[in-house]
């Protein structure tokens, strides 16, 4: 029996990263729209421009990954703002049938985690209780008591604060971790190359400096450590192909990948 699970990210990199995790699990990518099942295929817009006459920034294609009868969608959101209008365009789109699951990935950034899972909770309530009463479907709603952690119900529904469901930060860090086990080597250059042009006393680098001690810094340590080992590919299509165990079983990246087998498990 075919399950249909969603996967809610903010943007390339995180769909990148769960690829690459979710690959290492034994999922296999679907590169062919034609073996892309029902109400999947629905999700495929078929001619451009994709919607109506907007000229969308966004890649408005999932990323859909397989293994024996567990489909996993992975939803290019665009920014956290957008999981509203996201979730409830893909549902609509895919009606009559419901999902198994509905999982979001999102950067925890400077916000306090609980704040943060409150909200999305929130707007993951108010989209499907809504859905389900246009469709005149009595399911139930359970949502996860705490980041990390799968409310199981007709819908099963969690939550993944990056990197780890405990610090703030954002995906770039957790990709550090790993990168840290699987190549210390570029790693420790790439953070001295980082921080040693943000310290040049010479040039007034006030902004650079602020953005290296923050989440800017690290997402220039992971462009640099990418643009050595795949100079010729961009950092989303280095990273979905990382799906090798010196990467994927360090702890941070261990425990997202674990985090979206716990809901196709129940």
């Amino acid at each position: 029996m075919m399950r249909m699970h969603l996967l809610l990210v903010e943007g390339s990199t995180d769909s990148a990263l769960v690829t690459a995790l979710m690959k290492f699990r034994g999922f296999t990518s679907i590169d062919d729209l034609s073996m892309v099942p029902k109400p999947m295929n629905s999700l495929f817009p078929r001619q451009f421009p994709l919607r109506g006459t907007r000229l969308n920034r966004v890649n408005p294609y999932p990323e859909i990954l397989h293994l024996d009868g567990d489909y996993l969608v992975i939803l290019n959101c665009g920014g956290i703002d957008c999981i509203s209008s996201k979730l409830k365009e893909t549902l609509a789109q895919i009606i009559p049938d419901l999902p198994n699951s509905v999982l979001v990935i999102v950067d925890s950034d400077d916000v306090v985690i609980a704040e943060r899972f409150a909200s999305i909770c929130q707007i993951l309530y108010d989209v499907l209780s809504c859905h389900l009463a246009s469709i005149s479907e009595d399911r139930n709603i359970t949502l996860p008591t705490e980041v990390g952690v799968i409310g199981e119900g007709d819908v099963n529904i969690g939550i993944f604060s990056l990197p780890n469901n405990s610090d703030q930060g954002a995906i770039e860090k957790l990709i550090l971790s790993g990168f840290e086990r699987h190549n210390p080597l570029v790693y420790s250059e790439a953070v001295a190359f980082v921080e040693g042009i943000a310290k040049k006393n010479e040039l007034d680098w006030s902004d650079v400096q602020s953005a290296i001690a923050g989440q800017g810094g690290d997402k220039a340590k992971c462009r640099v450590m990418f643009s050595v080992i795949s100079p010729d590919k961009n950092m989303d299509v280095s990273l979905s192909q990382l799906a090798i165990a010196s990467f994927c079983e360090n702890e941070a990246p261990k425990a997202l990948a674990d985090f979206v087998l716990a809901a196709l498990a129940k």
